[in-house]
């Protein structure tokens, strides 16, 4: 068979089955290519080619997208903690320091008003505190709360008492310091919003190991 009998079948070949456009000279060539290919690929959409020794397994796209996520998440955590950085405050109080905290007190059958003070770590003061801000209590009843938990460590009796607005605030702001509370908004009456304290992820965790109670020991609150 000489070379024009076997080019004759070659072309006879390539165009069973096939789509084909003819051309003249070299020059029209990529003129034809551009102008069919965006065609042919409209027309009949399929999956790309890939060479068959790259050809990546079901599995394999699996294990790439978790890989994907886990990198998104491990980038978003990362960007937290770098943004959080500027708020660490230097030689900051733990919750084992403790705090001295103030309050008036009132008899009514002595028609008598007096000053209180009890000193607390910040770990007792947030077990004690924790519960309501999980609820998001207002400031009111979180005061409550710590008046009530010292007068009963106190074993002192009283009409009427509460806590110190100042010392309330700098409790707050020590918790927000320490990360373990972070504003929050809330709907009140499906329209208004108000600004809250509520649990950081850290926590809930302090929360729960201050909170819980271990075998053979009793609660700190009874």
């Amino acid at each position: 068979m000489n070379h024009f009998t076997r080019l004759e079948s070659f072309r006879e070949k390539a165009k069973t089955s096939r789509l084909i456009k003819y051309w003249r000279t070299a020059e029209e060539l990529p003129g034809l290519v551009a102008l069919s290919l965006p065609k042919t690929i409209k027309t009949y959409p399929a999956i790309g080619w890939v060479r068959g020794n790259h050809a990546a397994s079901a599995d394999l796209h699996e294990e790439l997208n978790a890989v994907r996520k886990e990198n998104a998440a491990l980038k978003e955590l990362l960007a937290e903690v770098t943004s959080s950085k500027s708020d660490v405050i230097e030689d900051l109080a733990g919750l084992d320091e403790s705090f001295t905290i103030h309050g008036v007190l009132f008899e009514y059958d002595m028609d008598e008003r007096s000053l209180w003070e009890h000193s607390m770590t910040f770990g007792e003061i947030f077990a004690v505190l924790s519960p309501y801000v999980l609820e998001h209590s207002a400031n009111d009843a979180l005061e409550s709360a710590l008046t009530r938990a010292v007068f009963q460590k106190t074993g002192r009796t009283y009409d009427s008492a509460w806590t110190d607005d100042q010392d309330m605030k700098t409790i707050i702001l020590q918790f927000k310091a320490l990360g373990l509370i972070e504003r929050h908004q809330v709907k009140v009456n499906n329209s208004n919003q108000v600004a809250v304290w509520r649990l950081t992820p850290r926590g809930e965790q302090v929360m729960t190991d201050l909170r819980i109670i271990r075998k053979g020991s009793k609660s700190q609150f009874n």
